[in-house]
């Protein structure tokens, strides 16, 4: 299983370290296979919701779509 500190945090208080945290984990019975570090998205990714989307008239996979990105 794949679970993120940020996941984690919502429902436990976190250790100091992520050493702390693995050691506890695994004195609780669950095994730790491995500690991945996953970096953040660059800032030129942007993630949106798709609103509404409309076929182009002639085009067989265009669409034209209204997107909410938070701004």
């Amino acid at each position: 299983m794949i679970v993120s500190t940020r996941w984690l945090s919502k429902y436990i208080d976190l250790p100091e370290t992520l050493e702390e945290l693995v050691q506890t984990l695994t004195f609780t019975g669950i095994e730790v296979e491995a500690i991945q570090k996953i970096s953040a998205l660059p800032e030129t990714v942007v993630t949106a919701r798709i609103l509404n989307s409309e076929k182009i008239p002639g085009t067989e996979h265009l669409q034209v779509c209204i997107i909410d990105y938070g701004k």
